[in-house]
Parts: C-alpha cells; structure tokens; sequence
C-alpha cells in the first residue's frame, strides 16, 4: 500500500483532475487551474515527505481521486504545525473540495514519530464505489464536456461524472451541454433519455457535476435500434453520390419523404427514419445522421421558433453554411442566413458556425 502510495503522487500530473476527456475550445467563463509540482522528497522506498499544507492538501486529493483507503505521508522539515495542519487538510478535503463532497464520508489519521521524521496514517471511507470515482471525466473547456458526454453515450453508461475548473457553469449550463450532445449523436441516442445533473463543489474553483440519464428503453433495445437505423441510414445514402454540391440538399429530400408522419412528442432519428414519424427533434438527428453517412459537415442546432422549442441544422453547401429547418420544408427547400433566421428563430450562434451567405431556395433537379 506505501508503494500504492508514492505511485499516486508522482503520477498525479492533473492533482484533482481525473482521467478523461480532454480538447481545447476557448470560453471565457472557463479557467484551468496550472498544475504545480509538488514539494516533496523521497525519504525511503515507502513514505514521501510532505513540507508544507499546500504539498499535504495535493498529496490527500491524489489519494482520494485514486480512491486510496489508506496510506502514509511522511513530514520532514515542515513549515508548520504538523498536528493543526493535519487536522485541518482532513477537513478541507471531506468538506472543501469537490471529490470530497462528490465521495467522501469520513477522513481520519493518526500520526508517530520516526527518527527523522513524522509519519500520519490516513484513512479515508467513501460512500461511493470505486469504479465511478475512478472513472469520473476530467474536463478543460466546453467541447472537452461534450467529448465526455460521447464517451459516455458511447459506452451506454446511465450514470458518470465530469470535473471541470470553472467559476460559472452551473448544473444547468452541463444539462445544456448534455443535451446538446445527445442530439448530435444520432447513431448513438436512438432513445432520447431525461437528463439531471447535480453538482458538487467545495471552497474553490474545482466542480463535479454528476450527470444521470434516464432511457425508456433497455439496452438490448437500445443496441437494437443502432443496428436498424445504421442500415435504415445506409439504404437511404446508397442511392446518393457523396461529394457534389447538390447532395446536402438531395439527402434532405430523402429524409423527409422518409419521414411523413409530424409528432408533437420528443422524437429521435431512429423514430424518423425507421419508424416514419417523428417532431423537428426527430428530422433534425435524421438529417444529422443521414449527413455523417456521407461527410458532410451538419450539426443540430437547438433553439426557439416563435418561443417554442425547436430543433434544426445547420449544414454545409457549396462550401458555405446555412439553416435548414426540415420540419418546415415541403419539396422546395428554404437555405437560410443567419440574419434571415433570427426575425423568427432563436438560437446560440456560438454554438455553431455562423451563416453569411444571402439565403436561397431549391428544388429537385436544380444545380447550384
């Protein structure tokens, strides 16, 4: 357990940060904490030497994300009094930290004196198990959250956590996020599930949020549906020919005449295009899908139209973006600018590739 010990403090290059998913995406209201190395010396094969409380509050936050129960940490020349100090870390890690208020029930210690130096055996009880605290996502920036929430959509998981540096984000901010990802995954969310987040958080910047989703449908189901739409999708794409500049456009045609029943209820791509039915939801995952199949650039937009909620894409033609609302088009298709849009529609324009081009109108058989 004392080798346990020194492996998790050197390793520790993130400290609090645990294993995940990380990418770079700029956000203002994002900060990332530099990690600093530790002041700690090696004294022999099994104990390391803590010199101050900054040292002691990373070694206790590393052996907590590694869910060590216990250890030893050893003090040599420390700037401090080593008793008060403990005493206080213990604390701060259960109620000041955001691993503490995410898994922790209790921090207890004990300490004697070596020749040289001063041992305390921590013990540390967890009221969570040890696959989700070492499983819980590190995360820098917003698209760092989203490559989470894939990972996780990924691996069917119900359940996971993410921990991220922010002063801002709330819960609701990351159910946004979740959402968000959800609906630009439609091979992989072929049952919209309900969304919950909770966070947890201590004295600083560091925040865990748990995130829970709810399906309707059991996993072999699930896994089901991924199989019929996959080759729903490729039927559909097969009489398409991927590259020209009028394919974006033809597959739109395809996934609406696909489609022909328009439900009021949360719907997905499988619904639209394996079933036939589905609301703005449901047509604009289907699009998203039918899009990937053939590389072309497209993402769900979630927004408002008319104060109602309301899904569509943006897509990518000719080189240029636009708004394509499917569950407003008929065989004539309205290629929209972002100025066009925004008289009726409400969205986050930081949240997709603008649309500059002047609109404009299509139908079947048309070259651009």
């Amino acid at each position: 357990m004392h080798k346990r010990c020194i492996a998790g403090i050197l390793l520790a290059a993130l400290l609090v940060s645990l294993c995940g998913c990380t990418s770079v995406f700029d956000k203002e209201y994002l900060s990332v904490r530099p990690y600093e190395e530790p002041s700690t010396l090696l004294t022999d094969a099994d104990t390391t030497q803590i010199r101050n409380y900054a040292g002691l509050m990373r070694a206790l936050n590393t052996m907590a994300a590694q869910y060590e129960r216990s250890f030893v940490l050893a003090f040599g020349d420390y700037d401090g009094i080593i008793a008060d100090d403990l005493a206080a870390a213990c604390e701060e890690l259960r109620t000041g930290t955001a691993i503490g208020a995410y898994c922790i029930e209790s921090v207890s210690y004990e300490t004697e004196q070596v020749i040289a130096y001063c041992e305390a055996n921590i013990t540390i009880t967890y009221n969570r198990p040890e696959n989700e605290v070492r499983s819980i996502y590190s995360a820098q920036t917003q698209k760092s959250i989203l490559d989470c929430v894939v990972d996780a959509l990924d691996r069917q998981k119900t359940q996971f956590a993410i921990q991220i540096s922010t002063s801002t984000l709330e819960p609701d901010d990351v159910a946004a996020l979740v959402r968000l990802a959800c609906l630009n995954q439609p091979q992989l969310v072929v049952d919209f599930p309900a969304i919950d987040v909770t966070v947890y958080s201590g004295d600083g910047s560091q925040k865990i949020f748990g995130v829970t989703l709810q399906y309707g449908a059991r996993e072999s189901t699930v896994n089901d549906r991924r199989t019929q739409l996959d080759g729903r999708v490729r039927t559909l794409t097969s009489t398409l020919t991927a590259g020209e500049q009028e394919t974006p456009l033809q597959a739109a045609l395809i996934v609406m005449r696909a489609c022909e029943q328009r439900i009021t209820t949360v719907s997905t791509a499988y619904d639209a295009l394996v079933s036939g039915a589905a609301d703005s939801y449901g047509l604009a995952m289907a699009y998203k899908a039918v899009c990937d199949a053939l590389n072309i650039p497209c993402q769900v937009v979630s927004g408002r139209f008319q104060g109602a909620e309301r899904c569509w894409n943006v897509v990518q033609v000719g080189g240029n973006y636009y708004h394509l609302d499917l569950s407003m088009q008929t065989e004539t298709l309205w290629l929209r600018s972002d100025e066009s849009m925004r008289t009726t529609y409400q969205w986050d324009a930081e949240s997709c590739p603008a649309c500059t081009e002047q609109s404009f109108i299509w139908r079947e058989g048309q070259k651009l």
